[in-house]
């Protein structure tokens, strides 16, 4: 089935965009002030200035990411087998859990990951974009997966999805709130604002960014409570 965490991420900014006005919890004139500020370049931003490829890490980091996203990273594999040529199909997904974990660094090696800067000494905060056909027809909503790792430590937490991700820093929090822009046509984005918990990201506010036909100008619309997802 092709409906896990990163389905689950989807169905959030699906649903979230069709909730009638007079539901919404949340009205424009209570949407924070950051929040209604930020433009599409603020999602290309962390993007152009803090992807690259899991091949710069060290071999103990990529391991360490790969066994903390174990689980999201072999749904993908499952999910998505047409994406590893040594797979290819259901029929052939590895049985083995060498074969298994070989998958899942493949998968991590072909990733991009952003680097959404230092949340606490040697430990920093990625985002780890899986470019696959789960990426939709534009190439753009690629699954997202959030963690903090250091040289020998990684810990998974939490999934999102779309073309870019803003970064908003909370005085006093090392774990800044991530808005994630989930193309929906060439002027409207769905967004999800996501917060840091003891148990990781979720799911905050939900909305839609607009722009101009040359995406000159943007804006921030219609944003509520994200709807609950079990």
């Amino acid at each position: 089935m092709r409906f896990r965490l990163y389905g689950k991420a989807i169905l959030l900014l699906l649903v979230s965009a069709t909730v009638p006005a007079q539901q919404q919890s949340k009205i424009a004139s209570e949407i924070p002030s950051w929040l209604q500020a930020l433009t599409r370049k603020d999602f290309q931003v962390p993007i152009d200035q803090g992807k690259f490829s899991a091949s710069a890490l060290s071999q103990i980091q990529r391991e360490k990411i790969a066994e903390a996203l174990k689980i999201p990273l072999q749904e993908q594999i499952e999910d998505y087998p047409e994406n590893d040529q040594d797979v290819s199909d259901q029929a052939n997904l590895p049985e083995s859990e060498a074969a298994r974990a070989a998958a899942r660094r493949r998968l991590l090696d072909r990733s991009e990951i952003l680097d959404l800067g230092q949340i606490q000494p040697g430990i920093h905060l990625y985002v780890v974009r899986v470019e696959s056909t789960a990426c939709g027809a534009q190439g753009a909503n690629c699954p997202a997966f959030i963690l903090e790792a250091s040289q020998n430590k990684a810990r998974y937490l939490g999934s999102a999805g779309g073309w870019g991700v803003a970064v908003h820093p909370i005085p006093g929090d090392p774990y800044p709130v991530l808005v994630f822009a989930w193309h929906m046509s060439a002027s409207e984005s769905s967004i999800t604002v996501l917060r840091h918990h003891t148990s990781g990201y979720l799911s905050w506010l939900c909305g839609d960014l607009t722009s101009n036909d040359n995406s000159q100008t943007s804006k921030i619309i219609q944003v509520q409570e994200c709807p609950k997802v079990n």
